[in-house]
């Protein structure tokens, strides 16, 4: 198996108070995305993972604390040495490194804006099986005040570029000739968060499924670089 390359985002998760919630997430999710999903044993706090057509693609956990927003995980083939990258930048850990099972090591940080994201070093469990194709994930964004201050976070974090290629306000990050995240400037009402997006062939017809499995359409059909955007809510 090809080493992942450090920062690139690799798992996505959210975690959500009660079974009731983690139902009907994952009802949602499967009328909108065609996923099919497993519930994990005890052992595991009942982690939920989700598939699209037999590839993992991400998972829900029940919290009673959850906050019901997802979380990015970012590879980190050397995880000790990437939570302090993640300090040095001027990150804050607040959970881990620790052992899952045999799955993998993970840890859990605040960039200096306040967004949430989760680092892993894969064992057992390399993250996506699937990535960037219809109904997977294929895209992350953050949104804050501060994106200038987050990119230079996560460029000197995770040792890649962030820079303004599709034009001034929004950076890109980019490891050579891989990108996979935008960082802009968001609402000042919201706390800053990691977006998820997920391939659709169309955005029409993904609005018109998240209505009827009774999710609401906050943004339609956004035009960005490479594609059409919308953002829904279940």
């Amino acid at each position: 198996m090809t080493e992942p390359r450090t920062g690139f985002p690799c798992w996505l998760d959210v975690s959500v108070r009660d079974t009731a919630a983690r139902e009907d997430l994952s009802a949602f999710l499967a009328s909108l995305c065609g996923w099919t999903f497993e519930v994990g044993g005890p052992e595991t706090g009942y982690y939920t993972m989700a598939f699209s057509d037999g590839a993992p693609v991400a998972a829900i956990n029940t919290d009673e604390n959850g906050t019901g927003v997802w979380v990015p995980y970012f590879a980190a083939p050397d995880i000790h040495a990437t939570v302090a990258a993640v300090a040095n930048a001027g990150g804050q850990v607040f959970m881990g490194p620790m052992q899952v099972m045999a799955a993998g090591t993970m840890a859990l940080a605040l960039d200096p804006t306040g967004a949430v994201f989760g680092l892993w070093q894969a064992d057992d469990f390399a993250g996506f099986g699937a990535f960037g194709r219809f109904d997977a994930p294929c895209w992350f964004d953050h949104q804050s005040q501060a994106p200038a201050d987050a990119a230079a976070f996560y460029s000197a974090a995770f040792g890649i570029t962030a820079d303004n290629r599709f034009g001034p306000g929004t950076f890109i990050l980019a490891d050579g000739e891989a990108i996979y995240a935008s960082i802009s400037n968001g609402p000042a009402d919201v706390r800053p968060y990691w977006n998820a997006i997920i391939a659709t062939s169309s955005y029409e017809e993904s609005e018109a499924k998240a209505v009827a499995a009774g999710g609401t359409v906050l943004m339609s059909g956004m035009q960005v670089p490479g594609g059409t955007a919308s953002a829904v809510a279940s």
